[in-house]
């Protein structure tokens, strides 16, 4: 599992793949803490919703989230 401050260390980091650990987001890590994120992969993790602070990074170009269940997805 991912603290919610677990991201704080590599905010350089670009490129996220946690496709398959759906128990790495049980304590909700802030992906707020990463500014330069451009590449977030949430495949198969079982979400019911996007989480909130994925709205913020704003250098993201790629967001997988197929095969979870959410019911929508923000604009």
């Amino acid at each position: 599992m991912i603290p919610s401050n677990g991201f704080e260390v590599v905010p350089k980091l670009q490129i996220l793949d946690l496709s398959g650990n759906a128990a790495s987001l049980l304590d909700g890590p802030a992906f707020s803490s990463l500014p330069n994120l451009q590449e977030l992969y949430l495949r198969k993790m079982g979400l019911t919703e996007v989480p909130s602070d994925i709205l913020g990074l704003h250098q993201l170009r790629i967001l997988a989230l197929s095969q979870n269940s959410l019911q929508s997805v923000p604009e």
